[in-house]
């Protein structure tokens, strides 16, 4: 080679790379995810309910049309259920009953084109064989990551439900290129399930802390290559307060598993973002919708909202890089999806004839209006059904007990009012009582139970529900309710007599317990009848765990107030309304 084109080619070399040093990077391939999330629906379907029959605007016959607006939007989406979705309208009452081969919930979700579904505490209120049964018709991804059957039960999962699941989807790329993209999911669910539902959960599985499940679950889906995490909790966080934990709403907590890009959260049937109720807890933006920096979404209850995640991403180096996010909490319209409505028609109409069933008549009115301040005729007839029940145990060992002890019934209202404008209490009127006035009287398929305790856990039980008011005007009986405490953990009790001070500190509001007109010591032995849910702990009452429990009925509180009424003088309840609780300072006349 001459100097002179050994010159040449060095300068021609120099020139390329200097060329190449200059030119633009290739621009990073882009797209966006779309999250949607359906939770806690229980069961509402058509938009109609059964206990008033008034149409109303809320259930998956709305909320379908507003999923629909959001896939329209965004073609790269993933449509996702977050559990307690089975239970909690006639509708789903029924078609555990009556269909439980054909659920229509499944069915609307299978028409809708879910891709994933996590269980939520109340799917295991029907028992594990219905469980099984209803999802085994789903056609999307069933996930828990914190429950696993015992190895030596005779239950064996399905094989259709997974820990976790990552999904192989292509996405529309901002270059019109579609990619791929693996998006990992991670269930989980209240551990307290084992204590809610011991009756049909005990030596059959077990369930693991949220959190040690969340980083299993994160690591598992990340060892299968998932470019997104989605974590999907039925859990919340604390409210009101500045203090994260808490074993039932962990997710404070949870959020802080490393690897997690997303978070639909459920539960608490709250709407994030949007609710001021978590504001005290640190790193929870509520106006964005982010906790510990990562963008999440709760939508609610009945189906009045769906959340939706966008994350915005960019694929670089031969990974999906998540950039930005945006959540929103978005509430359903009046619009309906006319095919759901159809595909629901027959469920609909069979509902409507199974509420309509009667069972028997009262001589009054049966309402829980005032049953938040004051003894009414509606929790009695709960309170005398559970106390019947009783009467009717064979078992020497517990009959005896019943003979020797203070028998008591503790019960609270469901849907009460909560203030002088509020219509939306339980109302029985006056005359035939049906199938449906019996659900909406008592709205949980929970089952009785007879718990022993003694005066100073019963006592500590009353101060606990106590807590469910506050000190008011005595001309406005509604100013005693503490609306921060949800009604349910608010019991009252028959059988006993006695007095709630709302002025003094809590812990110290019980005044003049009296059983049957003697003061109740603490060390003195007493049988309670209750509700499953409350005597596995429930609300942390009393130190209830569950091995208080000396009886278990096998029937739904339901079915016992069905063969109470059915079993009276003609069928029909006519009581004499027994005063024996009381707000100091409020009249209840």
């Amino acid at each position: 080679m001459s100097a002179t084109l050994g010159y040449t080619y060095l300068g021609v070399l120099s020139l390329v790379t200097m060329l190449a040093s200059t030119s633009p990077a290739t621009t990073p391939i882009s797209a966006t995810l779309r999250l949607i999330e359906t939770s806690d629906v229980h069961g509402e379907v058509t938009g109609f309910d059964y206990f008033t029959g008034a149409v109303v605007q809320r259930g998956l016959v709305h909320s379908a049309a507003t999923i629909r607006d959001a896939k329209a939007e965004q073609p790269n989406h993933i449509l996702i259920d977050n559990g307690d979705l089975i239970q909690g309208s006639p509708l789903a009452s029924w078609a555990q009953q009556h269909s439980p081969d054909q659920n229509p919930i499944i069915q609307v979700l299978n028409h809708l084109q879910f891709d994933v579904a996590n269980i939520g505490n109340h799917e295991f209120n029907f028992g594990l064989d219905a469980l099984w049964q209803t999802y085994a018709q789903a056609d999307f991804a069933v996930i828990s990551a914190n429950i696993e059957a015992l190895e030596s039960a005779s239950t064996r999962f399905p094989k259709w439900l997974r820990q976790t699941v990552v999904l192989d989807r292509t996405l529309q790329a901002s270059d019109g290129s579609m990619q791929p993209i693996k998006i990992g999911f991670v269930g989980v669910v209240p551990p307290q399930i084992m204590m809610w539902d011991q009756q049909h959960l005990q030596g059959k599985i077990r369930s693991q802390d949220m959190v040690i499940a969340t980083a299993r679950g994160v690591a598992e889906v990340q060892e299968q290559g998932a470019d997104v995490v989605v974590l999907v909790a039925h859990t919340g966080m604390p409210k009101n307060t500045a203090l994260p934990t808490d074993a039932e709403q962990a997710l404070h907590l949870i959020a802080q598993t490393p690897g997690i890009d997303a978070i639909l959260f459920g539960h608490q049937h709250e709407v994030f973002p949007g609710t001021q109720v978590y504001d005290q807890l640190p790193n929870v933006d509520s106006v964005n919708g982010k906790i510990q920096g990562i963008a999440a979404v709760q939508p609610g209850v009945y189906g009045s909202h769906i959340g939706i995640i966008d994350l915005q991403l960019q694929h670089h180096d031969g990974e999906w890089q998540v950039l930005s996010s945006h959540s929103e909490a978005r509430p359903i319209s009046a619009a309906k999806a006319k095919d759901i409505e159809a595909l629901v028609a027959a469920a609909h109409q069979q509902t409507l004839e199974y509420v309509k069933q009667p069972v028997g008549t009262t001589a009054i009115d049966l309402d829980h209006r005032y049953a938040r301040i004051q003894p009414t005729a509606s929790l009695q007839f709960i309170h005398e059904a559970q106390l019947w029940h009783l009467r009717q145990i064979q078992d020497p060992e517990i009959r005896q007990q019943l003979g020797t002890l203070p028998v008591v019934s503790a019960a609270a209202p469901f849907v009460t009012a909560l203030s002088e404008g509020d219509t939306s209490y339980t109302l029985i009127e006056a005359g035939a009582v049906t199938l449906g006035d019996i659900g909406d009287l008592y709205r949980y398929p929970n089952t009785l139970e007879l718990v022993r305790i003694s005066g100073r856990e019963l006592k500590l039980w009353l101060e606990r529900s106590a807590e469910g008011f506050v000190a008011g005007q005595s001309e406005s009986p509604f100013s005693y309710i503490n609306t921060k405490i949800p009604s349910y953990n608010v019991d009252s009790f028959y059988g006993l007599e006695y007095q709630i001070d709302p002025t003094q500190p809590i812990g110290e509001r019980i005044t003049s317990l009296r059983y049957q007109g003697k003061p109740i010591a603490g060390e003195q032995l007493i049988l309670v009848a209750t509700n499953n849910y409350r005597a596995a702990g429930g609300g942390d009452f009393a130190d209830l765990n569950g091995s208080q429990s000396i009886y278990r009925s096998p029937d739904e509180i339901q079915k016992i107030l069905v063969d109470f009424v059915r079993q009276l003088p003609n069928q029909n309840y006519q009581p004499d309304l027994i005063k024996n609780w009381a707000i100091e300072g409020l009249s209840s006349e």
